[in-house]
């Protein structure tokens, strides 16, 4: 999946609250776990994981290394985030 693609689903995920804009309580990553990235949804291999995920109250969410900085990027919102909300319900409809 590429960058472009990935900044995408995280805006989306974001408007629609399955991540999050504030970090999360930070735990060490379980390298052999295998999870799913919660940016682009793909599996994370060992090799490629964050050193870290963050847990909140619904889960915990891992990241790819690079999804990870692009979450970082993408969770400050530059357009306010009842806009983003908007266009996401929007576009589902």
């Amino acid at each position: 999946m590429d960058e472009k693609s990935i900044r995408e689903r995280i805006r989306l995920k974001l408007a629609l609250g399955h991540l999050k804009h504030y970090d999360g309580m930070t735990v060490a990553s379980a390298m052999g776990s295998r999870q799913p990235c919660q940016a682009c949804g793909l599996q994370i291999d060992p090799s490629h994981a964050a050193p870290h995920g963050h847990a909140y109250a619904n889960g915990t969410h891992w990241f790819h290394v690079a999804c990870h900085a692009l979450w970082e990027e993408e969770r400050k919102p530059t357009t306010p985030v009842g806009e983003e909300v908007a266009r996401a319900q929007d576009s589902r409809r």
